[in-house]
């Protein structure tokens, strides 16, 4: 189902850091549901491909999650956002 593909897409991207299209998280959502069957062993090394960039279907996800203003193009605002970026994960740890 839909919702089952975008919780795919977000349990790849979480538990790997990968961002995958929706074809990923119908991969995903399918391998949970035969480890769920008992049609994959988790005791057994399962090797997933994940071939399509997320950036390709970014609709699927719409509304799922807030995003940051775009950076304007120039090297000082991108090291400008990461050092606050840098900033605010230390401050959480």
């Amino acid at each position: 189902s839909d919702p089952e593909i975008v919780t795919g897409i977000e349990t790849l991207a979480a538990a790997e850091g990968v961002f995958g299209e929706t074809a990923a998280g119908v991969t995903i959502s399918c391998t949970q549901a035969l480890i769920a069957q008992g049609r994959i062993s988790p005791d057994e090394e399962t090797v997933l491909c994940i071939t399509g960039n997320g950036l390709k279907t970014t609709d699927a996800l719409a509304g799922r999650m807030t995003l940051d203003a775009p950076l304007e193009p120039r090297m000082a605002a991108f090291e400008k956002f990461m050092g606050s970026s840098a900033m605010a994960v230390g401050a959480a740890s």
